[in-house]
C-alpha cells in the first residue's frame, strides 16, 4: 500500500494533502487549547482561523493556478547529468581497459598459463583453424594474427563454429585481443566487448534491450553508459555460447540478432557448437565461417608421449570412446589430469568396458573433481562434502537461469530452492516499514518524553514514526545495487523541505515550546531537502571485484545516512549557539537520533534497500547450506584454484561447459562416491 502511494504521489497532491494536514493540525490544536507557536491567548481566535485558511487555501491553489506546481512524481529516479564528448571519450577508453582487464589479462592469459602449467603444446592454445566460404574450398588460418584480417575480408561479421571444448571461446578472446589493439590505434574502430548468450533466453528481450542490461550488470557499467555505447554504435560485439541458449528459443535469439545488426548494421562475432547450429532453421547472413578443427592424432600422440600417460595410451588405442574425446583439447587435459601415473588396469576396471559415452565422461569429470579437491586441501574449506554440495547448487542455478557466468552480486531472492524461505522475505519485505515506523516511534518517543514530557514524547515519536515509515521503503523483492552517488541542489527538495519544516514546527509547536517547535521543523525540512539532493550519476567502474556492487551500495547508504545525520547535528548546535533558549535540554541527543533514524530511512533509495535484501538473501542461502555467510568470493576463489571455476574479472564460470553440466546432474553426488581409484 505504502509502495503504491508513493507511485501516485505528485508535487500537487503533496502540497494538497500538506494543506490537509496543517489545517486539521491547526484545528486540532484550536479543540485542545494549545496556543500556535506559544503565541500570547489574546491572538488565538484569528490565528487559528487564519491558519486553517492557510492550510486550505494551499489545496486550493494547487487547483487554481495547476500551472505553477508540477505534476510529476515525487519518488521518482532523478536524470543522469548529460554525457559530454570527452566524457564520452574517457568512457571508451575506460571500456577498452577494462575489457582487456577481465578478458585478455584475467581469463586468456589465465588460460594460457594453465595450458603451460599442465605442460600442453602451444596446438591447445592454437587450434587448426580453416575458413568456409560457399563455393570456395576450405583455407587453413595460419594463426591467431589471421583472424583479424579475415574478419575484416568478411565485412567484419563472423560465426566461429567447433566441437564442445575444441578452443571456441580462446579463438574468440584472441580475436578480441587484436581489435582491442585496433581500436587503441584507430579512435574511430569500435571497442570489443564480450558477452555470453546464455542469459539471453531467460527474459527474451529485443536484442538491443538486452545488450544494454548485459553490459550495465556484466561490466558494471551505468546504464546511462551502457546505453550511450550501444545507441552510440561505439561496439563490436563478440557473442558467446549460442549453443548455451534453451534449444526452445535458439532459433528466435538468432533472429533478434539479426535484426539487430542489419538495422544498426554493427560488427559482430558470434560462437557457436557446430552442430547446433547447423541445425537451426533461423541464419545469419554473413559470407563466410571460421571452424576450430579437433585435435590431430599427431598432436594427441605428442602430449601422450610421456610414461605417466601409459595408461591413457592404452586405454585411447582400445577404446572408440577415449579416442573421440581426446580430440576434444578440454577433455583430453581432463584425462591427462585424471589419469597421470595410473596402471592400465586401474583404469579399464574403473570403465568397464563401457560403451556408453555418458558414462565414460562422468567418470573422468567425476575423478577429475575430486582428485582436485583431495590434492589442494583448505583449512577453511576442508570439508569435502561441503564444497562439492555447494557447486552442485551453483551449477544448477546458473542452468536454471540461463547464466554462464556467475557473479554474487547479482543473486536474487528466486535463488532459493525453498518456496517457505521466499514467503517468510515477502513477508519481512512487507511489513519492515511498518516495523520500523514502529521502532524510530518508541526509540524517539521515549527520548523525547524525558526532555517535553509524556504529550511531547508521543507526538514526536509519531511524528518521526509516521515519516521514517513512510520513507523506510525495502522495495519489491528484486536486489538492485545503486551506480555512483553524487548530490546536487533540487528545488522539489527545498519545496518538500519547507512544507515538511511548516509541518513538523506545528506538530511541535503542541509541546508549548516556541522556540523548540522552530527548530525541529527545521530539523524535519533539512533532512528531507538534503536527502532530495542525492541522486545517482553515471561512471565507469574501473575496479571490478567479486560483489564490488553491494559494497558500493553499502559505502553510499553509510555516506547519506552519516550526511544527513551530521548535518542536522551542524545545523541545530549552529541555532543553539546564536539562540541558547533554543532546542531545551537534551536537543543534542534527539537530533542525533532522529537524523539518524531519518538518514538510514531515506539512505534505502541510495543502496541501503539492495544491501538489506542482499544479506537477509546471504542469511538464507547460508541456513540451506548453499554458500559460506562470510566472504562468498574467498570460496569461490578456493574453487578457482582448484581449475573448477575460473574468474571473470568480478564474476566467476566453470571451466567448461561439460563440467557444469555433470555437476548441476543427478549423476553428481554431494558426498565423494566410494569407488578404486587406482592410485598408488
Amino acid at each position: 500500500m505504502l509502495r503504491n502511494l508513493r507511485e501516485r504521489l505528485t508535487y500537487k497532491s503533496l502540497l494538497q494533502l500538506f494543506g490537509l494536514i496543517i489545517a486539521l493540525i491547526i484545528g486540532l490544536m484550536w479543540l485542545l487549547g494549545r496556543p500556535i507557536f506559544g503565541l500570547e491567548q489574546g491572538h488565538e481566535p484569528l490565528l487559528y482561523v487564519l491558519g486553517i485558511l492557510a492550510g486550505i487555501g494551499l489545496w486550493v491553489l494547487t487547483l487554481v493556478f495547476p500551472r505553477f506546481v508540477s505534476d510529476e512524481p515525487v519518488f521518482r529516479r532523478h536524470e543522469d547529468i548529460p554525457i559530454s564528448e570527452t566524457q564520452r571519450t574517457q568512457n571508451r577508453n575506460d571500456m577498452l581497459a577494462l575489457v582487456e582487464k577481465i578478458w585478455i589479462n584475467g581469463f586468456l592469459d589465465h588460460v594460457l598459463n594453465e595450458m603451460d602449467a599442465l605442460r600442453l603444446p602451444l596446438a591447445f592454445a592454437e587450434p587448426g583453424k580453416v575458413l568456409e566460404k560457399p563455393g570456395m574450398a576450405d583455407y587453413h588460418l595460419p594463426d591467431s594474427a589471421a583472424i583479424l584480417q579475415t574478419f575484416r575480408d568478411l565485412g567484419r561479421r563472423l560465426v566461429i563454429l567447433g566441437e564442445p571444448g575444441s578452443g571456441k571461446t580462446v579463438t574468440l578472446l584472441q580475436l578480441a585481443q587484436e581489435l582491442i589493439g585496433e581500436a587503441r590505434t584507430d579512435d574511430s574502430r569500435p571497442v570489443p566487448i564480450v558477452l555470453a548468450l546464455s542469459s539471453w533466453a531467460a527474459g527474451r528481450l529485443p536484442f538491443e534491450d538486452w545488450l544494454r542490461q548485459e553490459i550495465r550488470e556484466r561490466y558494471d557499467v551505468p546504464s546511462k553508459i551502457a546505453d550511450d555505447l550501444v545507441l552510440g554504435e561505439q561496439l563490436v560485439y563478440l557473442l558467446d555460447g549460442l549453443d548455451e541458449v534453451a534449444e526452445e528459443y535458439r532459433n528466435t535469439c538468432v533472429e533478434y540478432i539479426k535484426v539487430f545488426v542489419d538495422t544498426r548494421k554493427t560488427a559482430f562475432v558470434l560462437c557457436c557448437r557446430r552442430r547446433e547450429y547447423e541445425t537451426l532453421s533461423a541464419r545469419l547472413d554473413i559470407p563466410g565461417q571460421i571452424v576450430i578443427q579437433p585435435l590431430t592424432e599427431t598432436q594427441i600422440d605428442d602430449y601422450l608421449n610421456d610414461s605417466a600417460f601409459a595408461g591413457l595410451r592404452t586405454l585411447r588405442r582400445d577404446s572408440p570412446i577415449v579416442q573421440d574425446f581426446a580430440r576434444i583439447p578440454f577433455m583430453l587435459n581432463t584425462m591427462a589430469v585424471v589419469t597421470r601415473d595410473q596402471p592400465e588396469t586401474a583404469l579399464q576396471l574403473a570403465l568397464k568396458k563401457t560403451d556408453d559415452p555418458a558414462h565414460v565422461r562422468d567418470y573422468f569429470l567425476e575423478e577429475y573433481v575430486s582428485r582436485r579437491l583431495r590434492e589442494h586441501t583448505n583449512t577453511r574449506y576442508s570439508d569435502v562434502g561441503h564444497t562439492r554440495s555447494r557447486l552442485k547448487w551453483l551449477a544448477q542455478q546458473l542452468i536454471a537461469h540461463d547464466e554462464t557466468d556467475f557473479y554474487i552480486e547479482n543473486l536474487q531472492f528466486d535463488w532459493l530452492p525453498n518456496n517457505g524461505s521466499r514467503v517468510e522475505i515477502r513477508r519481512c519485505l512487507r511489513y519492515s516499514p511498518l516495523l520500523y515506523g514502529l521502532a524510530v516511534f518508541f526509540t524517539c518517543g521515549l527520548i523525547t518524553s524525558l526532555v517535553f514530557g509524556l504529550l511531547g514524547g508521543l507526538v514526536i515519536g509519531v511524528g518521526f514514526g509516521l515519516l521514517t515509515g513512510i520513507a523506510f521503503d525495502l522495495g519489491g523483492p528484486e536486489i538492485r545495487p545503486v551506480e555512483g552517488l553524487a548530490w546536487r541542489f533540487d528545488r522539489s527538495g527545498l519545496i518538500v523541505g519547507l512544507v515538511l519544516g511548516v509541518v513538523g514546527s506545528l506538530l511541535y509547536s503542541l509541546t508549548n515550546r516556541f522556540l523548540d517547535s522552530v527548530v525541529y521543523g527545521l530539523a524535519t525540512g533539512l533532512i528531507s531537502g538534503l536527502g532530495r539532493g542525492f541522486h545517482s550519476y553515471p561512471r565507469l567502474m574501473h575496479s571490478v571485484r567479486p560483489n564490488n556492487a553491494v559494497e558500493r551500495s553499502l559505502r553510499n547508504y553509510l555516506i547519506v545516512a552519516l550526511t544527513l545525520d551530521l548535518s542536522v547535528i551542524v545545523a541545530l548546535s549552529l541555532v543553539r549557539i546564536l539562540v541558547p533558549r533554543a532546542g531545551g535540554s537534551g536537543f543534542l541527543f534527539i537530533a542525533f537520533t532522529g537524523g539518524a533514524a531519518a538518514g538510514l530511512a531515506v539512505g534505502l533509495r541510495h543502496g541501503g534497500a539492495a544491501v538489506i535484501k542482499h544479506a537477509i538473501l546471504r542469511y538464507y542461502l547460508t541456513r540451506e547450506g548453499h554458500a559460506p555467510l562470510w566472504r562468498y568470493d574467498r570460496f569461490l576463489d578456493y574453487c578457482a584454484d582448484l581449475v573448477i571455476l575460473r574468474k571473470v574479472g568480478g564474476g566467476y564460470r566453470f571451466v567448461h561447459d561439460y563440467l557444469r553440466q555433470y555437476l548441476a546432474s543427478a549423476a553428481f553426488m554431494p558426498e565423494e562416491p566410494a569407488h578404486e581409484s587406482g592410485e598408488n
